[in-house]
């Protein structure tokens, strides 16, 4: 909990001692990189791949029930 309270204040500014160890001058994507999160490019693909087969299912289910199924 100390330590919680410790780097709670060095972010605000209110304690002295700055530790060069733990910043971070870079920081952007940092977040994504270390959570392992997907890219949006790749959940666009995903959500277009599913479109495509979902379309691929409704023209074939059409042309059963129309052409087969008389």
């Amino acid at each position: 909990m100390e330590e919680r309270v410790a780097r709670v204040k060095q972010e605000l500014g209110i304690s002295e001692p700055f530790d060069p160890a733990t910043y971070r001058p870079h920081i952007r994507g940092q977040f994504r990189r270390a959570a392992g999160l997907s890219s949006p490019d790749d959940s666009k693909r995903s959500i277009n791949t599913r479109l495509l087969i979902l379309i691929a299912l409704l023209g074939i289910c059409f042309v059963l029930y129309f052409w087969v199924f008389k």
